[in-house]
């Protein structure tokens, strides 16, 4: 009989591959807010007016509006919102990073764990992430540039629509239009503009309400930028603690994550979360790695021993909850009214709200079967492995091919009734998240994979060891 080999099983961390996958879906449905506010008022263009028409004169606004509540249930809240798909972003940056100090320091006996040792171990991922990010993040304002420079992007097309003065609360971000480079008069300005832009990806120590702390050419950089800030933080706290037990780093790192939020950081105390669910997470994978390479139990029968799974999967669902914390009238929203209540924004913004709830996906997520499973599946990791892909490339085609295409869908099938709008909707939505999943592939393969080896190289060749 011949016996076919047993399948491997996913790695560790696969599913963290995978989760963000799905989040760079949920970024992208964000960022289409605008888009489909613009591309339904395509199909009745406005007349001109010497007065500034109000984004709920638009029917469609209008009708979400008044339905707003159905936008608030939790879970649904999730599919389309940035901010708790950012927080779990950086969550997850702070986690993959720190699970390799924390086996590190769990298998290296503290009198050997030297500074020198720790560097040599640590310092090349550190320097290859942080040149990676930063060439892969100058690489991606390259398109934008081109269709600036080319006039096919044109960043007044909210004053056209006569949306020239939006309420805070009414933007509904299309005030992003505004956020690209204006077009210069020549090529060799417009390249200074953008080489002036480059060099704001590496000034990550600029504060994120300064005008020059997001690159115009591709506004979603900002969070690269965060990103960086955060994981030098990480890194200098991971030294910081070579000679700590792990009890006390966790309650010193506890603290450093309170007092972060409570001065409204964002992206540091994420970090030093992820770093704290790292150690949280350690030793289950030991147990589980031990039980793997047991004979008497074949592999994929493995069990996982540790927290109750219903528990996790309750963790997980309070986590969902708070990451779906509106940020406009969470008062309106029923199933938010009684936490509204009892804690207002004034003591918790929204945001915190998210970053508990991220914090709470990535500890618990991993032990819950189902949840587990989908973010293993292959769909899963096929957009992880493009994830970092379509984060940097759908910004700049959602925003320069999005209303137009949705004009075009919702001409040909109609918008009139439910059904026609959806289905209107489905045909722009899937051409265009096709679009953008193949921009990200040819990102993937001819500049990011190209990038990482670049800077793999460079490493080798800077090394000290080649001077040894």
């Amino acid at each position: 009989m011949i016996h076919k080999p047993l399948p491997r099983p996913p790695s560790s961390t696969a599913y963290i591959d995978g989760l963000r996958g799905i989040l760079s879906i949920i970024i992208f449905n964000a960022h289409l807010t605008p888009i489909i506010i613009l591309g339904y008022d395509n199909l009745s263009p406005p007349q001109p007016s010497p007065s500034p028409r109000n984004v709920l004169d638009i029917p469609l606004v209008a009708s979400c509006v008044n339905n707003w509540e159905l936008f608030t249930i939790p879970i649904v809240k999730l599919v389309y919102s940035a901010s708790p798909a950012v927080c779990l972003f950086f969550a997850i940056s702070g986690y993959v990073m720190s699970l390799k100090w924390v086996r590190y320091m769990s298998h290296s006996p503290t009198s050997t764990t030297t500074p020198a040792r720790v560097f040599t171990s640590f310092g090349s991922s550190i320097f290859r992430r942080t040149l990676r990010l930063n060439l892969l993040a100058m690489a991606s304002m390259i398109v934008p540039f081109v269709l600036v420079k080319t006039g096919f992007f044109d960043r007044t097309v909210v004053q056209r629509h006569g949306l020239t003065k939006l309420d805070r609360g009414m933007r509904f971000w299309l005030e992003q239009w505004e956020q690209f480079p204006v077009r210069r008069e020549s090529w060799w300005e417009q390249i200074c503009d953008l080489g002036e832009n480059c060099a704001r990806v590496v000034t990550v120590f600029v504060q994120r309400r300064d005008e020059a702390f997001s690159p115009r050419y591709n506004p979603v950089l900002w969070t690269i930028k965060a990103d960086l800030r955060a994981s030098l933080a990480l890194s200098v706290t991971h030294l910081a603690m070579l000679g700590i037990s792990r009890r006390s780093r966790q309650c010193f790192l506890a603290a450093l994550v309170v007092m972060g939020i409570a001065v409204g950081s964002l992206e540091c105390p994420l970090f030093w979360a992820g770093w704290i669910v790292a150690e949280i997470h350690h030793p289950a994978e030991q147990r589980t790695l031990k039980q793997r390479k047991s004979a008497e139990m074949p592999m994929q029968k493995t069990s996982r021993r540790g927290p109750d799974p219903f528990g996790k999967a309750v963790v997980l669902a309070i986590g969902c909850y708070f990451a779906s914390y509106p940020t406009w009238k969470p008062e309106k929203a029923p199933m938010f009214t009684v936490l509204h209540t009892i804690v207002p924004d004034v003591v918790v913004p929204p945001r915190t709200w998210h970053s508990i709830g991220a914090i709470l996906i990535l500890y618990s997520l991993r032990d819950v079967p189902l949840a587990r499973r989908v973010c293993e599946s292959s769909i899963a990791q096929f957009l992880g492995t493009h994830s970092f892909a379509v984060y940097l490339v759908h910004f700049c085609l959602v925003i320069s091919f999005g209303p137009g295409l949705f004009s075009w869908a919702w001409g040909v099938s109609g918008y009139e009734d439910l059904r026609s709008f959806a289905i209107g909707f489905g045909i722009a939505y899937a051409v265009l998240f096709i679009g953008v999943l193949l921009a990200a592939a040819m990102f993937h393969q001819f500049v990011e994979k190209p990038a990482n080896k670049c800077v793999e190289r460079l490493y080798r060749l800077s090394s000290v060891e080649q001077d040894v």
